[in-house]
Protein backbone atom coordinates (compact mmCIF):
# COMPACT_ATOMS: atom_id res chain seq x y z
CA UNK A 1 0.00 0.00 0.00
CA UNK A 2 2.67 2.51 0.94
CA UNK A 3 4.46 1.94 -2.30
CA UNK A 4 1.10 2.55 -4.54
CA UNK A 5 0.73 5.63 -2.35
CA UNK A 6 4.51 6.78 -3.24
CA UNK A 7 4.57 6.14 -7.08
CA UNK A 8 0.98 7.68 -6.69
CA UNK A 9 1.87 10.56 -5.13
CA UNK A 10 5.02 10.44 -7.61
CA UNK A 11 4.13 10.20 -10.39
CA UNK A 12 0.19 10.83 -10.29
CA UNK A 13 0.25 14.48 -11.20
CA UNK A 14 3.00 14.15 -14.37
CA UNK A 15 1.10 11.24 -15.87
CA UNK A 16 -1.98 13.79 -16.11
CA UNK A 17 -0.12 16.88 -16.91
CA UNK A 18 1.73 14.47 -20.04
CA UNK A 19 -2.12 13.34 -20.83
CA UNK A 20 -3.10 16.20 -21.35
CA UNK A 21 -0.31 17.73 -23.42
CA UNK A 22 -0.60 14.92 -25.75
CA UNK A 23 -4.74 15.22 -25.85
CA UNK A 24 -4.33 19.48 -26.53
CA UNK A 25 -1.55 18.92 -28.56
CA UNK A 26 -3.13 16.55 -30.71
CA UNK A 27 -6.34 19.34 -30.83
CA UNK A 28 -4.12 22.02 -32.80
CA UNK A 29 -2.76 20.22 -36.11
CA UNK A 30 -5.47 20.60 -38.93
CA UNK A 31 -7.81 22.42 -36.67
CA UNK A 32 -9.01 19.83 -34.84
CA UNK A 33 -10.22 21.86 -31.93
CA UNK A 34 -12.79 23.76 -34.08
CA UNK A 35 -15.00 20.57 -33.59
CA UNK A 36 -15.42 22.25 -30.34
CA UNK A 37 -14.08 25.84 -29.83
CA UNK A 38 -14.28 28.96 -32.18
CA UNK A 39 -11.17 29.24 -34.60
CA UNK A 40 -9.59 31.72 -31.67
CA UNK A 41 -9.24 29.54 -29.26
CA UNK A 42 -6.25 27.82 -31.19
CA UNK A 43 -4.18 30.53 -29.52
CA UNK A 44 -4.62 29.83 -25.95
CA UNK A 45 -4.66 26.29 -26.86
CA UNK A 46 -1.56 26.49 -28.09
CA UNK A 47 -0.36 28.50 -24.92
CA UNK A 48 -1.83 25.80 -21.96
CA UNK A 49 0.30 23.16 -24.30
CA UNK A 50 3.49 25.04 -23.15
CA UNK A 51 2.27 25.58 -19.70
CA UNK A 52 1.48 22.04 -19.43
CA UNK A 53 4.78 21.19 -20.69
CA UNK A 54 6.13 23.75 -18.14
CA UNK A 55 4.65 21.90 -15.34
CA UNK A 56 5.34 18.61 -15.98
CA UNK A 57 9.16 19.58 -16.33
CA UNK A 58 8.72 21.47 -12.75
CA UNK A 59 6.85 18.24 -11.24
CA UNK A 60 9.18 15.75 -12.44
CA UNK A 61 12.11 17.76 -10.83
CA UNK A 62 10.78 18.37 -7.55
CA UNK A 63 12.43 16.01 -4.93
CA UNK A 64 10.04 13.09 -3.29
CA UNK A 65 7.23 14.44 -1.14
CA UNK A 66 5.84 12.13 1.73
CA UNK A 67 3.07 9.88 0.26
CA UNK A 68 -0.28 11.37 0.26
CA UNK A 69 -3.90 9.98 1.33
CA UNK A 70 -4.35 7.36 -1.62
CA UNK A 71 -8.08 8.20 -1.89
CA UNK A 72 -7.35 11.63 -1.83
CA UNK A 73 -5.16 11.81 -4.47
CA UNK A 74 -6.94 8.87 -6.22
CA UNK A 75 -9.54 11.25 -6.83
CA UNK A 76 -8.05 14.54 -7.35
CA UNK A 77 -6.18 12.55 -10.34
CA UNK A 78 -9.42 10.75 -11.87
CA UNK A 79 -11.30 14.18 -11.67
CA UNK A 80 -8.91 16.37 -13.52
CA UNK A 81 -8.80 13.43 -15.66
CA UNK A 82 -12.45 13.16 -16.57
CA UNK A 83 -12.58 15.42 -19.06
CA UNK A 84 -9.88 13.44 -21.14
CA UNK A 85 -12.31 10.53 -21.67
CA UNK A 86 -14.87 13.00 -23.32
CA UNK A 87 -12.43 14.20 -25.85
CA UNK A 88 -11.78 10.67 -26.70
CA UNK A 89 -15.25 9.58 -27.53
CA UNK A 90 -16.32 13.17 -29.15
CA UNK A 91 -13.72 13.63 -31.71
CA UNK A 92 -15.51 12.89 -34.58
CA UNK A 93 -18.91 13.68 -33.19
CA UNK A 94 -21.10 16.59 -34.77
CA UNK A 95 -24.13 18.33 -33.39
CA UNK A 96 -27.19 16.91 -35.53
CA UNK A 97 -30.52 16.51 -35.87
CA UNK A 98 -30.99 15.12 -32.06
CA UNK A 99 -29.48 18.63 -30.87
CA UNK A 100 -31.52 20.81 -33.58
CA UNK A 101 -34.84 19.24 -31.90
CA UNK A 102 -33.82 20.44 -28.35
CA UNK A 103 -32.12 23.82 -29.62
CA UNK A 104 -34.15 25.50 -32.37
CA UNK A 105 -35.83 28.28 -31.09
CA UNK A 106 -37.97 28.88 -34.90
CA UNK A 107 -36.63 30.56 -37.78
CA UNK A 108 -34.13 33.73 -36.92
CA UNK A 109 -35.25 37.13 -39.26
CA UNK A 110 -32.96 40.22 -39.75
CA UNK A 111 -32.65 42.51 -37.03
CA UNK A 112 -34.33 45.76 -37.52
CA UNK A 113 -32.13 48.62 -36.28
CA UNK A 114 -29.00 48.69 -37.71
CA UNK A 115 -29.27 45.38 -40.21
CA UNK A 116 -26.23 46.60 -43.59
CA UNK A 117 -28.29 47.90 -46.48
CA UNK A 118 -28.74 45.16 -48.93
CA UNK A 119 -25.78 44.42 -51.72
CA UNK A 120 -26.53 44.74 -55.54
CA UNK A 121 -28.51 42.13 -56.88
CA UNK A 122 -26.69 39.22 -58.35
CA UNK A 123 -27.55 38.56 -61.73
CA UNK A 124 -30.44 35.88 -62.06
CA UNK A 125 -28.10 33.68 -64.20
CA UNK A 126 -25.53 33.54 -61.22
CA UNK A 127 -25.94 32.00 -57.82
CA UNK A 128 -24.23 34.10 -54.92
CA UNK A 129 -22.31 32.14 -52.66
CA UNK A 130 -23.70 32.89 -48.97
CA UNK A 131 -23.76 30.52 -45.95
CA UNK A 132 -26.56 30.16 -43.28
CA UNK A 133 -25.24 33.01 -40.82
CA UNK A 134 -25.65 35.84 -43.38
CA UNK A 135 -28.75 34.58 -44.54
CA UNK A 136 -30.63 34.43 -40.79
CA UNK A 137 -28.89 36.99 -39.51
CA UNK A 138 -27.89 39.40 -42.43
CA UNK A 139 -31.32 38.40 -44.48
CA UNK A 140 -31.84 41.82 -46.19
CA UNK A 141 -28.17 41.43 -47.90
CA UNK A 142 -29.77 38.32 -49.59
CA UNK A 143 -33.17 39.33 -50.20
CA UNK A 144 -34.69 38.21 -53.72
CA UNK A 145 -31.16 37.49 -54.48
CA UNK A 146 -29.90 33.39 -56.06
CA UNK A 147 -27.67 31.87 -53.95
CA UNK A 148 -26.04 28.64 -52.78
CA UNK A 149 -25.63 27.74 -49.76
CA UNK A 150 -24.68 24.47 -47.59
CA UNK A 151 -25.71 22.68 -44.83
CA UNK A 152 -27.46 19.65 -43.53
CA UNK A 153 -31.76 19.00 -43.79
CA UNK A 154 -34.30 18.06 -41.23
CA UNK A 155 -37.87 17.69 -41.48
CA UNK A 156 -39.78 19.09 -39.26
CA UNK A 157 -43.91 18.34 -39.84
CA UNK A 158 -44.55 21.63 -37.45
CA UNK A 159 -43.52 23.76 -39.89
CA UNK A 160 -45.39 22.18 -42.74
CA UNK A 161 -48.65 22.98 -40.59
CA UNK A 162 -47.66 26.17 -39.83
CA UNK A 163 -46.59 27.59 -43.23
CA UNK A 164 -47.36 25.45 -45.97
CA UNK A 165 -44.30 23.62 -48.16
CA UNK A 166 -42.81 20.49 -47.97
CA UNK A 167 -41.73 21.10 -44.07
CA UNK A 168 -38.06 20.62 -44.84
CA UNK A 169 -35.00 22.90 -43.38
CA UNK A 170 -32.07 23.39 -44.35
CA UNK A 171 -29.62 24.22 -41.25
CA UNK A 172 -26.50 23.96 -39.66
CA UNK A 173 -24.97 25.21 -35.81
CA UNK A 174 -23.56 28.28 -35.37
CA UNK A 175 -20.95 28.42 -32.65
CA UNK A 176 -20.49 31.39 -30.53
CA UNK A 177 -18.09 29.70 -27.77
CA UNK A 178 -17.89 25.67 -28.27
CA UNK A 179 -20.06 23.62 -28.62
CA UNK A 180 -21.71 23.50 -25.56
CA UNK A 181 -23.66 27.28 -26.81
CA UNK A 182 -24.52 26.27 -30.37
CA UNK A 183 -27.44 27.23 -32.04
CA UNK A 184 -29.08 25.96 -35.32
CA UNK A 185 -29.45 28.81 -38.05
CA UNK A 186 -31.70 27.63 -40.36
CA UNK A 187 -34.18 28.63 -43.39
CA UNK A 188 -37.26 27.08 -44.56
CA UNK A 189 -37.23 25.04 -48.22
CA UNK A 190 -39.86 25.30 -50.50
CA UNK A 191 -40.15 23.36 -54.02
CA UNK A 192 -40.30 19.93 -55.08
CA UNK A 193 -37.50 17.89 -53.55
CA UNK A 194 -37.37 14.36 -53.91
CA UNK A 195 -38.94 11.38 -51.42
CA UNK A 196 -35.37 9.74 -50.70
CA UNK A 197 -33.82 12.70 -48.90
CA UNK A 198 -33.10 11.62 -45.04
CA UNK A 199 -32.27 14.07 -41.65
CA UNK A 200 -28.45 15.09 -41.73
CA UNK A 201 -28.21 14.56 -45.25
CA UNK A 202 -25.24 17.13 -46.23
CA UNK A 203 -26.75 19.24 -49.30
CA UNK A 204 -25.91 22.45 -51.40
CA UNK A 205 -28.95 24.04 -52.17
CA UNK A 206 -29.35 26.52 -54.96
CA UNK A 207 -32.29 29.07 -55.29
CA UNK A 208 -34.20 32.12 -54.59
CA UNK A 209 -33.61 33.63 -51.14
CA UNK A 210 -37.07 35.70 -50.04
CA UNK A 211 -38.67 36.83 -46.40
CA UNK A 212 -42.01 36.18 -45.65
CA UNK A 213 -43.79 38.20 -43.03
CA UNK A 214 -44.63 36.86 -39.61
CA UNK A 215 -44.53 37.12 -35.80
CA UNK A 216 -42.38 37.99 -34.17
CA UNK A 217 -39.78 37.96 -37.07
CA UNK A 218 -39.86 37.13 -40.96
CA UNK A 219 -39.45 33.49 -41.70
CA UNK A 220 -36.41 32.98 -43.86
CA UNK A 221 -36.92 30.56 -46.95
CA UNK A 222 -35.03 29.41 -49.72
CA UNK A 223 -37.22 28.70 -52.90
CA UNK A 224 -35.09 25.96 -54.49
CA UNK A 225 -34.12 25.67 -57.70
CA UNK A 226 -31.39 23.11 -57.27
CA UNK A 227 -30.11 20.33 -54.27
CA UNK A 228 -27.39 18.22 -54.76
CA UNK A 229 -25.55 16.10 -52.33
CA UNK A 230 -22.16 16.73 -50.91
CA UNK A 231 -19.64 15.32 -48.55
CA UNK A 232 -20.00 16.71 -45.07
CA UNK A 233 -16.77 19.44 -44.43
CA UNK A 234 -14.26 19.12 -42.45
CA UNK A 235 -15.69 21.87 -40.35
CA UNK A 236 -19.87 21.16 -39.95
CA UNK A 237 -19.99 24.57 -37.97
CA UNK A 238 -20.38 27.96 -38.75
CA UNK A 239 -18.98 30.94 -36.56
Amino acid sequence: MNAIRFYLGRYGRPLLYLAWFIALAGLLPGGAYEAFLRPEFGILLGAAVVVLLGFLAVDMGRPPTPPKPIFGETIRVLILALPLAYLSVGRGVALDSGAFETRWTGPAGATAAGAPQAAPAAPETTAREADLVGLCWNSDAYEGQTVAVEGMLRHEPDVAARYGGNGWLLYRFVISCCAADAQPAAVMLTGEMATNWTDDAWVRATGRFTLRPDQPRPVPILELGALDPMQKPRNPYLY
